[in-house]
């Protein structure tokens, strides 16, 4: 056999065993990627067996509720279920995990059998106003127990007088108490002016309307729902002068950039 022939033969052995080694790593490619199929299936057959004398518990209470902290809790529940209460923290790929806390009650609903797990401290009808801790003939004693540090003396039978100074400590301790001591104030027609240069969504005409009826809301929707359009609709709208308060510089600028947009 000639040199020529002899080099041929060994280029066309070469071919062939480099052929063979790719076509035994696609192999063990292949009997990796079946035995990862296998293992998966095998894994999923496992949690679809399903103990159906459970299926009924489950969905009278499809939720896990744990403490966090004094007064508040976590809602934990799978994400396919249709469920929402209180803010949502945090997502897992199966899980929704809520946040609640009596101050939920203040902006959704909370269903009742939720509501008595809780045991939220039933919120008293006090109110502030003009100087006075509006309290009546019944509650008068119970309301001087609780803030006699914020109280100077009884006026009449269904009042107290507030200490000058302490109004706004008075009110930040009701509220942590679970009462919302403010009196509804409707905003009057003659303080608006027409706008349309934005136009609300139904949830955002919603608290417009009920900023309209009570004089001042608090707006805690989740982030990219509007609420700073919300702020700027309601900058147009009411008459007078208005202040903005923003933590930050670059809020500053973004303020001043959309009301110089939409104003």
């Amino acid at each position: 056999m000639s040199e020529f022939d002899t080099a041929d033969v060994r280029k066309k052995v070469a071919e062939a065993l480099a052929k063979l080694e790719e076509l035994k790593h696609l192999i063990d490619v292949l009997q990796s990627q079946i035995r990862s199929d296998f293992e998966r299936k095998m894994e999923l057959f496992r949690f679809s067996q399903i103990r159906r004398e459970f299926l009924e518990p489950f969905f009278e209470e499809p939720y896990v509720i744990i403490p966090k902290r004094a007064n508040e809790w976590y809602v934990i529940a799978p994400k396919w279920l249709d469920f929402q209460i209180g803010w949502l923290e945090r997502s897992t790929k199966s899980y929704n995990i809520f946040v609640v806390n009596r101050y939920v009650k203040w902006f959704s609903e909370i269903p009742l059998s939720l509501e008595e797990k809780f045991k939220f401290a039933k919120p008293l009808p006090f109110k502030v106003y003009d100087g006075m801790l509006l309290t009546g003939k019944e509650l008068q004693e119970e309301a001087l127990r609780r803030y006699k540090h914020f109280i100077t003396r009884r006026e009449g039978e269904d009042r107290l007088r507030i200490k000058k100074g302490y109004e706004f400590k008075l009110i930040a301790q009701m509220i942590e108490d679970g009462t919302l001591p403010f009196m509804p104030i409707p905003v009057k027609e003659e303080d608006l002016r027409p706008y349309d240069g934005i136009k609300l969504r139904s949830y955002q005409q919603y608290a417009w309307n009920e900023f309209l009826n009570k004089g001042a809301i608090g707006v805690f929707w989740a982030f990219g729902s509007g609420k700073s359009l919300f702020g700027i609709y309601a900058l147009a709208r009411v008459k007078g002068r208005k202040l903005v308060v923003v933590p930050t510089l670059t809020l500053k600028e973004q303020w001043l950039e959309r009301i110089a947009k939409y104003i």
